[in-house]
């Protein structure tokens, strides 16, 4: 009101007009934001099709966008009848597809066909074109030697060049389908259970069912290769399994006093990896048996509890006859010691620890401290055959050079360790060689340096690098020797250890020789997964 009481009229108008253009102005600013966000959006779409190039109804389809060495999903939608999908709004940033429908194979995000690709706003739709591959099957049955199915038997569908494999029991007429299996090339085993009846013996001589791959051999190398393309569904792969005489296998059990040790778990397994491992336990005298056929098995003994136990093992061989006097000596835990060092000593990052790796994955690792003198200090060991190794380990700048037990290499091979008086000294030497180049197309493809020498494959000597922006890679500080180089497309696991690639892979590889300071320069190409 006014100094007179009566109301101020024109300052109200006043006040309702400044309010009035600030809600305005609010509007406007919210509008240019939207527009401004608009533009910075972009639209997705395109088509998801059967490999024959059908439309796919009904596929999950989700774009992941990077993060770090994370994917976070951003986006997701169902392809229509005509399989069709559109995604809008899409913000700026690199994407990856990555589909879901049942009965069918998602192309590998990353590989070819599924690049990642940019989103940039205020440009075109973004259209992609992707293709979907059936998933086959295989089917079977297992049978003896007389013909007769053999239900419970374990049954393996593997693919040995990538470290994969699947698992079925067989039914009681023998048989076994694998359901969902993608294309490549794989074989087929099977392994009768234990209680199954065995041949009859010939002339007194015993025999027992062998474990058998399907082409009618007891060795991976042999067995006849099965080729799943797309939608391949491959009935009648019977496996016919193969008989052998069993011989005996017997020894004794000693405690740490060379005394006979009654009463202890002794385990036998196939160093195959073909088998279950079976067990018995030693007799008053210490003695055990087991009836076996001809190939290399492993042996181990354990008694006592977890906080006072004795252990040991042993590889034996298999060959025609029987083996007797076997034995299998009990030792209490010890501890290993030894030394790092870096040639020259400045520079050289230590290893945060060093791991002993029990022969063909006999037991879980163990773990020794480094200390900031290089020194470490390796506990809870048992005599036994070791693998030197480092967790997630690199030195910038040097090079894994030798391992060494005492006067001996041991770089190339697992090592004996028998007692705690096993010096252990390690050195690692500057320079080296470097490798780098292009990869046509690479995404995120996998470059793998591997030593031509199969005894050189091992941790700290095999490199792998991923590539950079404008699909390059460098691998620096390798040691110097002779290399296959290949760029393997995302999902192949045929870069997984012992990295026992087969002569398809040998083929593709580009050979090189890397010397001490120099650098190679090499492009690639890259190679598709097995089968694909």
């Amino acid at each position: 009101t006014s100094a007179a009481g009566a109301p101020d009229f024109a300052r109200e108008r006043r006040q309702g007009t400044s309010i009035l253009w600030v809600g305005d102005m609010r509007k406007a600013l919210l509008a240019l934001v939207l527009v401004a966000s608009a533009l910075l959006a972009q639209t997705v779409e395109g088509t998801v099709t059967s490999t024959s190039g059908a439309a796919l109804a009904g596929v999950s389809v989700t774009l992941m966008k990077a993060s770090g060495q994370n994917e976070v999903t951003a986006y997701g939608t169902v392809t229509d009848a005509a399989g069709a999908f559109r995604l809008d709004n899409v913000r700026d940033g690199v994407y990856v597809v990555h589909l879901q429908l049942a009965g069918f194979l998602s192309p590998n995000p990353g590989g070819p066909g599924n690049r990642p690709f940019a989103v940039q706003g205020g440009g075109p739709a973004k259209r992609l074109r992707l293709e979907m591959m059936p998933e086959g099957r295989v089917s079977g049955r297992v049978v003896d030697g007389r013909g007769a199915p053999v239900p419970g038997s374990m049954v393996e569908l593997a693919a040995p060049y990538r470290r994969t494999f699947e698992q079925d029991t067989s039914g009681i007429d023998g048989s076994f389908a694998f359901e969902h299996v993608g294309p490549g090339n794989y074989t087929l085993l099977a392994v009768a259970p234990l209680s199954w009846k065995p041949p009859a013996p010939v002339d007194g001589q015993e025999f027992a069912w062998l474990p058998t791959f399907f082409g009618g051999v007891s060795f991976r190398e042999g067995a006849a290769s099965i080729l799943i393309g797309p939608r391949g569904n491959i009935s009648g792969q019977d496996v016919k399994l193969l008989a052998a005489a069993v011989h005996h296998l017997r020894g004794i059990v000693l405690d740490p006093a060379a005394d006979a040790a009654p009463g202890v778990k002794v385990e036998l397994w196939d160093t195959g990896n073909r088998e279950d491992a079976r067990s018995t336990v030693s007799k008053s005298d210490g003695s055990f048996e087991f009836a076996v056929t001809d190939r290399q098995w492993r042996l181990s003994a354990e008694f006592g509890s977890d906080t006072a136990k004795l252990a040991g093992s042993l590889s034996v061989q298999m060959a025609g006859q029987d083996l007797d006097d076997v034995v299998v000596p009990l030792t209490a835990p010890f501890s290993v010691h030894g030394s790092i060092r870096f040639d020259p000593p400045d520079g050289g990052k230590l290893p945060v620890g060093i791991l002993f790796m029990p022969e063909n994955g006999a037991g879980l690792p163990s773990v020794g401290e480094v200390e900031n003198s290089g020194k470490f200090t390796v506990d809870g060991l048992y005599a036994g055959v070791y693998g030197i190794t480092f967790p997630a380990f690199s030195a910038p700048g040097y090079y894994l050079d030798a391992i060494r037990i005492g006067d001996r290499d041991v770089l190339t091979r697992e090592v004996e360790i028998v007692s705690e008086y096993t010096p252990i000294s390690i050195r690692f030497k500057a320079g080296g060689g470097t490798v780098r180049g292009s990869v046509e197309d690479c995404g995120a493809a996998t470059v793998l340096l591997l030593p031509q020498d199969r005894a050189m494959r091992r941790q700290g000597i095999v490199r792998q690098a991923q590539c950079s922006e404008g699909d390059h890679f460098e691998i620096a500080w390798v040691r110097p020797g002779d290399y296959y180089l290949f760029a393997f497309a995302p999902g192949s696991s045929a870069v997984i250890p012992p990295y026992d690639l087969d002569q398809e892979y040998l083929n593709r590889a580009v050979k090189l020789t890397v010397a001490g300071g120099s650098t190679s320069q090499v492009d690639l190409t890259v190679i598709p997964p097995r089968g694909f």
